[in-house]
């Protein structure tokens, strides 16, 4: 999976429904202490698609989306069969290998208040051959595994288990 070969595939735009539900996700002021910020009910929107065996993610924000910016904030790219993934930042116009729980996006990792179709959510469970029902998490899951194959956590998992010596690192790293 070539950064060439993913910048000549079909950029996921939004949809006219996706636009629509941006524009009714009308932000609250939440003031703290030292700040002021905006919240969304939603926030974030995604879509799925598979290209030549590469399942894409796009990632849409509500604030882009309401002024009726159809270009996602982050495309994520995965190619189960060679077991890699890579995203890429429309906004500082680079690729990144970065997890989602390392980006903008971690703040809904844990909530379940991102919105895809239903037929998208079905799309990545397939692809990544989830049990997830969030699949958003579902991707993050995937990174994290992926992450741990390359670098070798599984046979040291394995040798931990057999000693009973378990380093911090380790037990660390299995957290979600």
């Amino acid at each position: 999976m070539n950064k060439k070969e993913l910048r000549n595939m079909k950029l996921l735009e939004a949809t006219d429904e996706l636009i629509k539900l941006a524009k009714e996700d009308v932000p609250v002021r939440d003031k703290g202490y030292y700040t002021e910020q905006l919240i969304y009910q939603r926030g974030l929107y995604l879509r799925a698609e598979v290209e030549n065996n590469i399942l894409k993610v796009a990632f849409y924000l509500a604030e882009y989306l309401s002024t009726d910016c159809r270009k996602p904030v982050y495309t994520l790219y995965i190619d189960k069969k060679n077991d890699v993934f890579k995203g890429y930042d429309y906004r500082t116009k680079k690729w990144s290998e970065s997890m989602l729980d390392k980006t903008i996006f971690s703040k809904w990792l844990y909530q379940e208040n991102s919105y895809m179709k239903e037929a998208d959510t079905a799309l990545i469970q397939k692809y990544l051959e989830s049990e997830y029902d969030d699949a958003f998490y579902a991707l993050y899951v995937y990174q994290r595994e992926q992450r741990h194959r390359r670098l070798g956590i599984e046979r040291l998992a394995e040798m931990a288990e057999k000693s009973g010596n378990y380093p911090e690192f380790y037990l660390l790293s299995l957290q979600p």
